[in-house]
Parts: structure tokens; sequence; C-alpha cells
């Protein structure tokens, strides 16, 4: 295999049958870590502004409206209603556990809006390959829970960065850290992380089960690497545009 675990040789035990759950996090955080996911945002020289506010703003309402059907299109492809569940339970709290006003997409518009935000449909090509792949065929139930994985290991830098390109003032900064939104996803990412790693644990016994497991891993973070390069060279574009009308 290549990419981040060009290393990991599944041929060999290295002792992973002792891990806890506590050393397979450590795990596959080192192994998200060295996709630099977000210094392309972060360093943009228009980051925590308004344009930035815009840019990121939509295209995470996008993947939020987006993501319960992912999720339901990957647990539609499992083995057993067991593993079913273990999806279904998330894309549930994604929708906001049965009350229509508390779907996550549905309260963060009200983020944006604090933002002054205006909503547009311009589209996504992350978001269009993540469904793509997501209604494909999968070598097994190991690969899905993998992508599970991938799109949640950087849950909490997500929810960081992208409140940090909300927030392009103190007052606002401090109101939005007062919404339903974030108060959630604040609060809930991590445990999203362990549900994904015991369902690692509980599934993927085998060798070949990590594999694709794996291959599944790296297809979520290769997403997130497409979404967050794109908020990049939208907010570089901007920057350029603007310094070419004051000039």
């Amino acid at each position: 295999m290549q990419g981040i675990f060009e290393n990991y040789d599944v041929s060999q035990n290295l002792d992973f049958e002792c891990f806890d759950i506590n050393s397979w996090t450590s795990f596959f955080y080192e192994k998200a870590n060295r996709y630099e996911i977000f210094d392309s945002t972060l360093n943009s020289l228009n980051f925590k502004t308004k344009e930035s506010a815009s840019i990121i703003g939509n295209k995470w309402l996008h993947f939020s409206n987006l993501m319960p059907k992912v999720l339901c299109l990957l647990a539609s492809k499992v083995e057993s209603n067991q593993a079913r569940m273990r999806i279904l339970q998330i894309a549930w709290e994604e929708l906001g556990e049965g009350k229509a006003k508390q779907i996550h997409a549905e309260i963060f518009k009200s983020c944006i809006t604090m933002a002054d935000v205006n909503f547009n449909d311009k589209s996504s090509n992350a978001n269009r390959q993540l469904e793509k792949y997501a209604e494909g065929n999968f070598r097994s139930t190991s690969e899905i829970f993998g992508l599970g994985l991938g799109l949640e290991i950087i849950a909490v830098q997500n929810i960081e960065t992208l409140f940090n390109g909300l927030a392009y003032d103190p007052i606002l900064a401090s109101n939005l850290k007062e919404t339903e939104f974030f108060q959630i996803h604040f609060q809930n990412e991590e445990g999203h992380i362990r549900h994904c790693i015991e369902s690692f644990m509980k599934y993927c016994p085998e060798k070949i089960n990590k594999i694709d497991f794996i291959i599944g891993f790296e297809k979520g973070l290769e997403f997130w690497k497409l979404f967050w390069d794109e908020v990049a060279n939208e907010l570089r574009s901007q920057h350029q545009q603007s310094f070419a009308w004051a000039n």
C-alpha cells in the first residue's frame, strides 16, 4: 500500500494485538497528522475575515447537508444490522435525533447568518467526490468503517478551523461560541472518534480487515485534504482579486 500507511506492514504483528483503544486512537491521530490538512487554509492571508466566513460557511453548510446522506448510504452497504446501527447512530445525531429543527445543517445556518454570510449554491468538488465514493462499491464493511473514522478523526480541528474562519471579530466569536451548533460540536466530536475506533476494534480483527479499513480511512483523509485545499484556493483567489482591485 502507498500513502500514509506505506510503512505499515500488515504481514507483521507489530504487537497490535496488545493495542487498547487509547493506543489505536494515538496511532490513527499520528497518521492523520501527516496529511497537514489545515496548513494551507490557516496560512491564507485573509483567513479569519468576512471573506473567509463566506467561503468556509457555505462549504461547510453544503457538507453538513450531505453528511447524513453519506452515512445512510454507508449503513445500507454493511453486512449486519449491528454494524448498520453503529453508523446510523451518528446519522441520527446529525439529523437532530428526530427533531427537524435540531438537524445539524439547520442549526448551522444560524451561525452563518450571525456572521452575515449570504447562502450560495456553488458546488464543491470535494463534496461531489465524497458522495460518488459513498455511492460506489466497497470491498467490505471494514472499508466502510475506515471511511467513517477518516471523516471523524480530525473533527476537533475541523470545528476549531470552522469556528475561527467564521469568527472574524471578537464580538462575533463570543456570540458564535454560545450557539447550539458549536456547543454541540465542541462537546461531541471526541466521542464520535472513539465510537469509530471501537467499530474498528470490533469489526476488523484480521489483517485483511485492517487493510480494507486503512483504504477507507485514507479516502476520508483525502476528502478533507481536498475540502480544505479548495477553501485555501478560494481564499487565495479572493485575496488576489481584492489586491488587483485596490491597485
